[in-house]
């Protein structure tokens, strides 16, 4: 039995959404299992209150910028099950357009089959990510856009996915050292993202 080269083009495209569908089911239907929303949550819920973010007691618990619960308030305010659907929804979307951006700069004749077969690849590595609704996601795609972005010279784009990136974990301040150094009329740029974000 042979796969035709157009269904095999897409495999690893429908893979992909496929395994997102059933992360997006489980989700639905227990939206509380195998996942870190809860650092994620009471960061949120304790922006809101006034409380301190972070506990000097403990090394687990909430370990973000403040505006990682500023962003992520609406979720919380949409429950479990709509919130669960929307914030992995945001972070596979932000994933997979960086995937397929990567592809058009590679360029050629085989794009389709190129992002089939990227996504086929990423597929072991980040779907537990994405099922326990980690913001490594998010940070992954944002980096990545962030690094198009900046070989681009796109100053705007640059801004945007810098201080994404440092809202979903504050590690991608390494990111943007190494942007930095790749771009250096760029630096002013990614300065003021850190000043955004960290003010």
């Amino acid at each position: 039995m042979t796969i035709s080269k157009p269904v095999f083009d897409r495999l690893g495209f429908g893979l992909w959404i496929g395994a997102f569908l059933v992360v997006l089911a489980l989700v639905l239907w227990s939206p509380h299992t195998r996942t870190v929303w809860q650092a994620y949550i009471d960061g949120s819920v304790a922006l809101q209150a006034g409380l301190p973010l972070y506990d000097t007691q403990s090394e687990m618990g909430y370990l973000y910028a403040p505006a990682f619960a500023a962003l992520y308030t609406p979720i919380v305010k949409l429950g479990p099950h709509l919130g669960g659907l929307v914030w992995h929804s945001i972070g596979f979307a932000v994933l997979t357009y960086a995937a397929m951006r990567q592809v058009r700069k590679l360029g050629g004749g085989e794009l389709t089959w190129l992002l089939s077969f990227g996504l086929f690849l990423a597929l072991p590595m980040a779907v537990g990510a994405i099922r326990n609704g980690q913001a490594t996601i998010l940070l992954t795609g944002a980096c990545w856009l962030l690094t198009l972005s900046a070989l681009e010279g796109r100053r705007a784009e640059t801004f945007f996915w810098a201080s994404l990136a440092i809202i979903a974990k504050p590690t991608a301040i390494i990111m943007l050292l190494l942007v930095g150094a790749l771009r250096l009329r760029l630096i002013p740029v990614l300065v003021l993202a850190l000043l955004f974000v960290l003010a």
